[in-house]
């Protein structure tokens, strides 16, 4: 009876060598039996066809950039911009001249004048109709101007932004040309917060900072919402970035 734990073997038909009948590869003369490889290896994956270098590369820095960026994000004591409150007094003004432009267009001023004048002036049905005229669109190009100043300033204001971070203090503005300020926080020399009634009412306030900056001598967080909160963040940055600077502020 054959042994049935003995192994099958073959001949190496380039050498004549006893080999394994499993053998991809003659141990003896070092051929390939299988010139196209051996029926087995097809089901192996070549994950080597699959490697791109570049997009490994490119992999590779996107996980950096978003490390940086996870970090730079953790590094924001916080982010702020004026309220749109702040916009409050330019309202008031605002609403005067619309209410100027109202009664312009409503009231007939050419017939008080000469009711007024006791008959000296005396316009002609043209003429009060031309001076009517005049009146009307005078009324209308103060009340256009009137909401187009409010929407303007309105737009300035949500154009700003601040955003601090444990280093320093960025301040971004403007609607075409847009242009940003740092100020170091270790350059901080004082703070100030002011907040009038209304400013109280509404919870809104400005935070002004004093610093040995020469551009920025005074940079102020205007109108912004939380104000005592963000004083206090910004003077314990301030404190934090003095002491890891050694940086000590004589009056």
């Amino acid at each position: 009876m054959p042994d049935e734990n003995k192994r099958k073997t073959k001949e190496c038909p380039f050498c004549a060598e006893t080999i394994l009948a499993a053998a991809v590869k003659c141990r003896f003369c070092s051929e390939f039996l299988y010139p196209k490889g051996h029926p087995r290896l097809n089901e192996i994956p070549d994950h080597d066809e699959d490697y791109d270098e570049d997009e490994y590369e490119e992999d590779e820095y996107e996980e950096e950039y978003e490390e940086e960026a996870e970090q730079q994000e953790d590094d924001i004591l916080f982010r702020a911009r004026p309220s749109t409150f702040a916009a409050i007094g330019t309202l008031i003004k605002c609403l005067i001249f619309l209410g100027l432009g109202i009664a312009l267009y409503n009231v007939q001023i050419e017939q008080y004048i000469s009711d007024f004048s006791d008959g000296r002036f005396e316009f002609t049905n043209s003429q009060s109709t031309t001076f009517g005229d005049y009146r009307i669109i005078a009324a209308v190009v103060v009340g256009i101007l009137a909401v187009l100043f409010f929407v303007l300033k309105v737009i300035i204001i949500k154009s700003t932004a601040y955003e601090v971070t444990a280093d320093r203090i960025e301040w971004e503005r403007g609607l075409l040309n847009r242009k940003i300020d740092n100020v170091d926080m270790f350059r901080v020399v004082d703070l100030k917060l002011h907040r009038s009634i209304l400013d109280c009412m509404i919870g809104i306030g400005t935070v002004t900072l004093f610093t040995k900056d020469e551009t920025d001598p005074e940079f102020e967080l205007y109108k912004v919402r939380n104000p005592r909160k963000i004083f206090d963040i910004l003077k314990k940055a301030s404190l934090e970035a003095d002491r890891n600077q050694g940086v000590i502020h004589l009056e």
